[in-house]
Protein backbone atom coordinates (compact mmCIF):
# COMPACT_ATOMS: atom_id res chain seq x y z
CA UNK A 1 0.00 0.00 0.00
CA UNK A 2 0.89 3.97 -0.25
CA UNK A 3 1.34 3.93 3.61
CA UNK A 4 3.74 0.85 3.75
CA UNK A 5 1.55 -1.10 5.67
CA UNK A 6 0.23 -4.39 4.51
CA UNK A 7 -3.05 -5.11 3.33
CA UNK A 8 -5.57 -7.34 5.85
CA UNK A 9 -6.19 -9.85 3.58
CA UNK A 10 -4.76 -13.19 1.54
CA UNK A 11 -4.35 -13.76 -2.13
CA UNK A 12 -5.43 -17.60 -3.50
CA UNK A 13 -4.39 -18.87 -6.47
CA UNK A 14 -1.50 -17.86 -8.65
CA UNK A 15 1.27 -15.18 -7.12
CA UNK A 16 4.46 -14.04 -8.31
CA UNK A 17 6.91 -15.28 -5.58
CA UNK A 18 9.24 -12.68 -4.23
CA UNK A 19 13.30 -13.45 -3.49
CA UNK A 20 13.20 -15.83 -7.41
CA UNK A 21 10.23 -17.69 -6.67
CA UNK A 22 8.58 -16.79 -9.68
CA UNK A 23 5.04 -17.57 -10.85
CA UNK A 24 3.10 -19.80 -8.14
CA UNK A 25 0.68 -20.53 -6.17
CA UNK A 26 0.58 -18.41 -2.86
CA UNK A 27 1.95 -19.83 0.50
CA UNK A 28 -2.13 -19.87 2.21
CA UNK A 29 -3.17 -21.73 -1.23
CA UNK A 30 -0.42 -24.33 -0.37
CA UNK A 31 -0.74 -24.68 3.28
CA UNK A 32 -4.36 -25.09 3.35
CA UNK A 33 -5.61 -26.17 -0.24
CA UNK A 34 -8.51 -27.60 1.43
CA UNK A 35 -9.89 -23.86 2.02
CA UNK A 36 -8.64 -22.48 -1.38
CA UNK A 37 -10.69 -24.98 -2.99
CA UNK A 38 -13.54 -24.62 -1.12
CA UNK A 39 -13.78 -21.01 -1.85
CA UNK A 40 -12.74 -21.18 -5.36
CA UNK A 41 -15.78 -23.42 -5.94
CA UNK A 42 -17.82 -21.18 -4.53
CA UNK A 43 -16.42 -18.89 -6.57
CA UNK A 44 -17.21 -20.69 -9.86
CA UNK A 45 -20.60 -21.54 -9.22
CA UNK A 46 -21.44 -17.90 -8.09
CA UNK A 47 -19.52 -16.02 -10.39
CA UNK A 48 -21.60 -14.47 -13.54
CA UNK A 49 -20.90 -16.57 -17.00
CA UNK A 50 -18.82 -14.61 -19.91
CA UNK A 51 -21.23 -13.54 -22.42
CA UNK A 52 -20.07 -16.76 -24.75
CA UNK A 53 -21.74 -18.73 -21.27
CA UNK A 54 -18.44 -20.13 -20.20
CA UNK A 55 -17.25 -19.90 -16.59
CA UNK A 56 -15.55 -16.71 -15.97
CA UNK A 57 -11.84 -17.26 -16.11
CA UNK A 58 -9.20 -16.68 -13.04
CA UNK A 59 -6.20 -17.64 -11.89
CA UNK A 60 -6.21 -15.71 -8.71
CA UNK A 61 -8.46 -14.52 -5.84
CA UNK A 62 -7.87 -11.60 -3.54
CA UNK A 63 -9.64 -11.72 -0.23
CA UNK A 64 -9.85 -8.45 2.14
CA UNK A 65 -10.85 -7.64 5.24
CA UNK A 66 -12.04 -4.46 6.17
CA UNK A 67 -9.97 -2.48 3.88
CA UNK A 68 -10.70 0.84 1.92
CA UNK A 69 -8.21 0.53 -1.01
CA UNK A 70 -7.25 3.92 -2.39
CA UNK A 71 -7.22 4.67 -6.00
CA UNK A 72 -5.24 2.70 -8.07
CA UNK A 73 -4.58 0.52 -10.45
CA UNK A 74 -3.67 -3.10 -10.28
CA UNK A 75 -0.74 -4.79 -10.90
CA UNK A 76 0.09 -8.12 -12.29
CA UNK A 77 -4.14 -8.41 -13.37
CA UNK A 78 -5.04 -8.73 -16.86
CA UNK A 79 -7.77 -6.72 -16.68
CA UNK A 80 -11.20 -7.96 -16.18
CA UNK A 81 -12.49 -8.93 -12.59
CA UNK A 82 -15.29 -9.50 -10.81
CA UNK A 83 -16.07 -7.86 -6.59
CA UNK A 84 -18.43 -8.73 -4.18
CA UNK A 85 -18.22 -8.00 -1.05
CA UNK A 86 -20.29 -9.66 2.38
CA UNK A 87 -20.71 -8.76 5.95
CA UNK A 88 -22.87 -6.60 7.63
CA UNK A 89 -21.75 -3.25 6.72
CA UNK A 90 -22.80 -0.07 4.69
CA UNK A 91 -21.30 1.93 2.02
CA UNK A 92 -18.36 0.42 0.03
CA UNK A 93 -19.05 0.19 -3.12
CA UNK A 94 -16.79 0.00 -5.64
CA UNK A 95 -15.67 3.90 -7.58
CA UNK A 96 -14.05 2.84 -10.51
CA UNK A 97 -13.03 5.62 -13.57
CA UNK A 98 -15.12 4.18 -16.08
CA UNK A 99 -17.91 2.91 -14.80
CA UNK A 100 -18.68 5.70 -11.97
CA UNK A 101 -19.67 4.06 -8.59
CA UNK A 102 -20.82 0.59 -8.63
CA UNK A 103 -22.37 -1.40 -5.70
CA UNK A 104 -20.73 -4.73 -5.15
CA UNK A 105 -22.62 -5.79 -1.87
CA UNK A 106 -23.72 -9.44 -1.95
CA UNK A 107 -23.14 -9.35 -6.14
CA UNK A 108 -20.65 -9.84 -8.05
CA UNK A 109 -19.65 -6.66 -9.96
CA UNK A 110 -17.34 -6.58 -13.13
CA UNK A 111 -14.53 -3.93 -13.50
CA UNK A 112 -11.55 -3.48 -14.99
CA UNK A 113 -8.52 -3.59 -12.90
CA UNK A 114 -5.91 -1.82 -15.41
CA UNK A 115 -8.16 0.89 -14.73
CA UNK A 116 -8.18 3.44 -11.94
CA UNK A 117 -10.38 2.61 -8.84
CA UNK A 118 -10.92 2.82 -5.72
CA UNK A 119 -13.18 1.79 -2.14
CA UNK A 120 -15.62 4.13 -1.34
CA UNK A 121 -16.23 4.86 2.67
CA UNK A 122 -17.80 2.21 5.00
CA UNK A 123 -18.94 1.10 8.38
CA UNK A 124 -19.26 -2.44 9.83
CA UNK A 125 -17.47 -5.14 8.51
CA UNK A 126 -16.34 -5.36 4.75
CA UNK A 127 -15.09 -8.89 3.60
CA UNK A 128 -14.56 -8.50 -0.36
CA UNK A 129 -13.47 -11.34 -2.84
CA UNK A 130 -11.50 -10.15 -6.15
CA UNK A 131 -11.04 -12.70 -8.92
CA UNK A 132 -8.86 -11.77 -11.58
CA UNK A 133 -6.16 -13.28 -13.82
CA UNK A 134 -2.29 -13.09 -13.04
CA UNK A 135 -0.43 -11.57 -16.46
CA UNK A 136 1.69 -14.84 -16.19
CA UNK A 137 -1.23 -16.40 -15.93
CA UNK A 138 -0.31 -18.63 -19.52
CA UNK A 139 3.04 -19.02 -18.67
CA UNK A 140 3.44 -21.23 -15.70
CA UNK A 141 5.45 -24.35 -15.30
CA UNK A 142 3.28 -27.61 -15.91
CA UNK A 143 3.40 -28.56 -11.83
CA UNK A 144 2.53 -24.81 -10.92
CA UNK A 145 -0.36 -24.97 -13.74
CA UNK A 146 -1.52 -28.45 -12.33
CA UNK A 147 -1.53 -27.41 -8.83
CA UNK A 148 -3.82 -24.35 -9.90
CA UNK A 149 -6.06 -26.26 -11.74
CA UNK A 150 -6.84 -28.74 -9.04
CA UNK A 151 -7.59 -26.16 -6.84
CA UNK A 152 -10.42 -25.22 -9.07
CA UNK A 153 -8.37 -22.24 -11.23
CA UNK A 154 -9.70 -22.19 -14.61
CA UNK A 155 -6.74 -19.69 -15.87
CA UNK A 156 -3.65 -21.67 -15.74
CA UNK A 157 -1.80 -22.42 -18.85
CA UNK A 158 1.84 -23.38 -19.63
CA UNK A 159 2.30 -23.20 -23.86
CA UNK A 160 1.76 -19.17 -23.50
CA UNK A 161 -0.98 -18.90 -25.57
CA UNK A 162 -4.03 -16.48 -24.13
CA UNK A 163 -7.68 -18.26 -23.22
CA UNK A 164 -9.94 -16.45 -25.85
CA UNK A 165 -11.93 -14.75 -23.15
CA UNK A 166 -8.43 -12.45 -22.64
CA UNK A 167 -7.56 -12.82 -26.21
CA UNK A 168 -10.77 -10.67 -27.00
CA UNK A 169 -10.25 -8.55 -24.59
CA UNK A 170 -6.80 -7.34 -25.41
CA UNK A 171 -8.09 -6.45 -28.93
CA UNK A 172 -11.10 -4.86 -27.95
CA UNK A 173 -9.95 -3.80 -24.45
CA UNK A 174 -13.96 -3.88 -23.25
CA UNK A 175 -15.38 -5.96 -21.55
CA UNK A 176 -17.48 -7.88 -23.86
CA UNK A 177 -20.69 -7.62 -22.12
CA UNK A 178 -23.72 -5.28 -22.47
CA UNK A 179 -24.06 -4.52 -18.99
CA UNK A 180 -20.39 -2.48 -18.90
CA UNK A 181 -21.14 -0.78 -22.21
CA UNK A 182 -24.34 0.47 -20.72
CA UNK A 183 -22.53 1.78 -17.84
CA UNK A 184 -19.69 3.35 -19.39
CA UNK A 185 -22.72 5.36 -21.88
CA UNK A 186 -24.47 6.13 -18.66
CA UNK A 187 -21.51 7.65 -16.92
CA UNK A 188 -20.52 9.60 -20.38
CA UNK A 189 -23.65 11.03 -20.69
CA UNK A 190 -23.84 12.24 -16.48
CA UNK A 191 -19.91 13.59 -17.16
CA UNK A 192 -21.43 15.54 -20.32
CA UNK A 193 -24.30 16.86 -18.03
CA UNK A 194 -21.99 18.27 -15.73
CA UNK A 195 -19.70 20.04 -18.10
CA UNK A 196 -17.53 17.71 -17.44
CA UNK A 197 -15.30 16.87 -20.86
CA UNK A 198 -15.90 13.03 -21.56
CA UNK A 199 -13.57 9.43 -21.69
CA UNK A 200 -12.88 9.15 -25.28
CA UNK A 201 -12.70 5.74 -24.44
CA UNK A 202 -13.94 3.09 -22.10
CA UNK A 203 -11.24 3.36 -19.27
CA UNK A 204 -9.98 6.75 -19.96
CA UNK A 205 -9.73 9.03 -16.90
CA UNK A 206 -10.11 12.93 -17.08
Amino acid sequence: TDSGKPVPGMCLGLVFGLGGGGAKASLISESYPGLASLVTKWARVTLPKTRDGDDFPFSSLQINYNYAAKKHVDGNNIGPSYIVSIGEHTGGALWTADQGVIDCRGNWRLFDGNREHATEPFQGTRISFIAFTHGLYNKLTPYVANQLGDLGFNAARTDGKDLPFFEAFRIEKSYLTDDHNAAFKAFREARKAEDMPPPAHPGAVA
